[in-house]
């Protein structure tokens, strides 16, 4: 033991990896740490007695940087010149308004000192957490319309483009500005997320086809084109400037095996975004779609796990067999019968666009 330990520092003379790699054993190197332990607890009996008020603890713990993150932010959060609003909660408690209409991303903090109750925002941000107020409100409609001003010229990160988690973006507020934009100076613009189409899967509306769908801005420049040699491949990128493709798999031609696969994606403001910076689509007529009907030969499944069924991809060109005009703000009734028409084979309809 006096060969394995260093009795003027009470540790070892090696390390474990050289005290194995000499065949020493590992029983003896146990032993030897209880040992070493049990001698620095009488040397420095406060290490173990942390408990005992006997104790000399320092009057200023250190400060992490976690605790000034902590301090600054209450003082910058100070209730100095506010009223607040009269409240029956306890000190310290905290309240959410994310199930209250218009008032998403709002909640309210009860002073222990004032009793009253301060209101403040916040929302995320993916890839940089939670961005929170700085300042307390006196109400919540102060606190409402200042996240609102906050969201809109926050520096949103490239590519994700302030892309929320799922609960924030399902509420009132888009991620990409221009398209925010809109929906906010434009009454007969509905707000994607406010569109729904249920929660019923199918593995297949139409076993027999796959199915695309693209803007009917696009399909009125270019139907000719797509019904003559069938859809162009593509990689369109989120950003056209930075030449980065959105899909890692290179150009191809994608496809879902369902309806409602294909109206999520069209309706996702991700996807309106992405058609609208490369020029086949507009902001103001997101909701207008073709559905392409395509037959299923050439493709290959693709694992998507935004989509149950969906995800196959061909090299094509594959050419249309028939088409359907849809507008995604009719929701489930829209979807149901987009989901008729392909079971039923595609028949001629007054929305369809052949």
């Amino acid at each position: 033991v006096v060969q394995v330990v260093d009795a003027e520092t009470n540790s070892f003379r090696y390390t474990y990896i050289e005290w194995r790699d000499g065949s020493g054993r590992w029983t003896v190197w146990r032993a030897v740490s209880k040992k070493i332990k049990e001698v620095d607890a009488l040397r420095c009996p406060h290490t173990n007695t942390l408990s005992s008020a006997d104790v000399d603890r320092p009057d200023c713990p250190t400060a992490f940087y976690h605790d000034l993150e902590f301090k600054n932010q209450l003082e910058a959060r100070s209730i100095e010149g506010l009223e607040g609003e009269e409240t029956h909660l306890a000190p310290k408690t905290y309240v959410y308004l994310t199930d209250e209409e218009d008032f998403n991303g709002v909640g309210g903090y009860v002073s222990k000192i004032s009793r009253r109750l301060y209101w403040f925002w916040e929302f995320a941000v993916r890839g940089r957490g939670r961005q929170t107020s700085p300042v307390f409100y006196n109400t919540k409609e102060e606190a409402r319309d200042a996240r609102t001003e906050a969201m809109y010229v926050f520096d949103w990160p490239p590519l994700a483009d302030g892309w929320l988690d799922e609960d924030e973006s399902k509420k009132k507020y888009i991620d990409y500005g221009p398209f925010w934009e809109v929906i906010r100076d434009n009454d007969d613009v509905m707000h994607p997320w406010d569109v729904r189409f249920g929660s019923d899967y199918s593995e297949y509306d139409n076993p027999d086809f796959r199915y695309h769908c693209t803007s009917a801005y696009n399909w009125e420049r270019h139907h000719d084109i797509i019904m003559s040699f069938g859809l162009n491949l593509r990689a369109l990128c989120d950003d056209p400037e930075s030449d980065v493709p959105h899909s890692r798999c290179g150009e191809l031609l994608w496809a879902c095996a369902t309806m409602r696969d294909c109206f999520r994606h069209c309706r996702s403001p991700m996807t309106v975004n992405r058609h609208v910076v490369n020029g086949i689509n507009t902001y103001d007529k997101w909701n207008e779609i073709v559905i392409l009907a395509l037959p299923k030969e050439g493709w290959q499944k693709k694992a998507m796990p935004a989509y149950l069924f969906s995800g196959a991809y061909s090299e094509g060109p594959i050419k249309p067999v028939a088409c359907l005009r849809r507008d995604l703000t009719d929701g489930k009734e829209g979807l149901d019968e987009a989901r008729t028409w392909a079971a039923a084979g595609h028949p001629d309809v007054s929305d369809s666009c052949y």
